[in-house]
């Protein structure tokens, strides 16, 4: 099979399908440099192939493949490198390269399924904004030329031509003022400030709070879990973990519950203790600290709340569209219904 990659760079995607048809061929019997050479012959992108010859040189010196998967950073993520090293020391590489990859495709189709989730409202919102603003500014100015005085026009028809006027006369300015705010919340959410205002915004807004809240869980117990079934120490699984979410509330969690295992206290009591963690979390992980499968306990509470994520996903998409088709709708339906009655007013007083 021939490996074609788009981009001049080998990227993230370039280096999942490189593990992925690594792991076919170990699964084969085939050693990990010949494998790699192997590998290194179907590549047709030269800064891919320079990154597989590196990787095969590297072993050949007597270093580690997870040691030399570290070396690129932007390729392989701390959570490969390490999984690979316990896959290394306990001689199950081919095994740990298959859940790897099988895990890292899964978060993939679930981060697509949240963005596609979010692209038709977005589109809808774009439609709406320009259909009502070409409107305002292409069609009502021709039609107030025609017309003359509207001051005799109903007040809905006048509300509708003065808006249209200030944005004739003034759209730039507004643009610009609209430039200017957005460029000094932007500077606001890059400090520290302004990044914590913003995440407990989102955290606790009704209905969209609990869905990143679950989002973000799930992907951090379903690493730590991952990593737990390699073999790496809790410690280093979670610490890995909490790397993956940018919430301070979330990571503040995991790092009391990183020093109750410091302590010998364990894993589940801070997770029921936070108010922010869903009670479901903490008990489940009693149950797989007391039966000594936490780790697959965890990737179990992951996936069950990826799924939860999901459905509220299908569910908030299947209200939402039919409400801004319908709101969408009702704003240009009342711009034409405000023309309509404006021209009858105006025929009317005319004759």
């Amino acid at each position: 099979m021939t490996w074609k990659i788009g981009s001049p760079r080998a990227t993230r995607n370039d280096g999942l399908e490189l593990l992925d048809q690594l792991e076919g061929l170990l699964a084969a019997g085939l050693p990990l440099d010949r494998a790699l050479q192997i590998l290194a012959g179907t590549i047709d992108i030269p800064p891919a192939r320079a990154l597989v010859f590196d990787l095969q040189l590297h072993i050949q010196k007597g270093g580690t493949f997870a040691d030399a998967l570290g070396k690129h950073p932007a390729v392989f993520s701390a959570l490969d490198v390490s999984m690979i090293r316990a896959g290394e020391e306990g001689g199950v590489l081919e095994a740990i390269l298959r859940r790897l990859v099988d895990y890292q495709r899964s978060r993939q189709d679930f981060l697509r399924y949240l963005a596609t989730s979010a692209i038709y409202p977005i589109v809808l919102l774009v439609f709406g904004i320009v259909a009502v603003g070409g409107i305002l500014i292409f069609v009502l100015p021709p039609f107030v030329e025609s017309y003359g005085d509207m001051s005799k026009a109903n007040a809905a028809a006048r509300l509708l031509f003065a808006l249209s006027d200030i944005l004739m006369r003034n759209g730039w300015m507004l643009l610009l003022g609209a430039g200017i705010a957005a460029g000094g919340l932007k500077a606001f959410l890059d400090t520290s400030r302004g990044t914590r205002w913003l995440q407990g915004v989102l955290l606790r807004s009704p209905g969209a709070g609990n869905i990143i809240v679950k989002a973000e869980l799930s992907r951090v117990l379903h690493t730590v879990g991952i990593l737990l079934g390699a073999g790496v120490p809790i410690l280093v699984a979670l610490r890995l973990g909490r790397a993956l979410t940018p919430f301070a509330d979330l990571d503040a969690a995991f790092a009391d519950a990183e020093k109750s295992l410091r302590e010998g206290r364990g894993f589940s009591r801070p997770m029921q203790a936070h108010p922010i963690i869903p009670s479901i979390v903490g008990q489940l992980a009693r149950v797989g600290e007391e039966s000594g499968a936490l780790g697959e306990m965890l990737i179990k509470v992951a996936q069950r709340l990826e799924l939860e994520v999901r459905s509220k996903l299908r569910t908030v998409m299947a209200i939402l569209e039919p409400v801004m088709i319908i709101g969408i709708g009702l704003i240009i339906g009342g711009i034409v219904v405000a023309m309509i009655s404006a021209i009858f007013s105006l025929n009317e007083m005319s004759s």
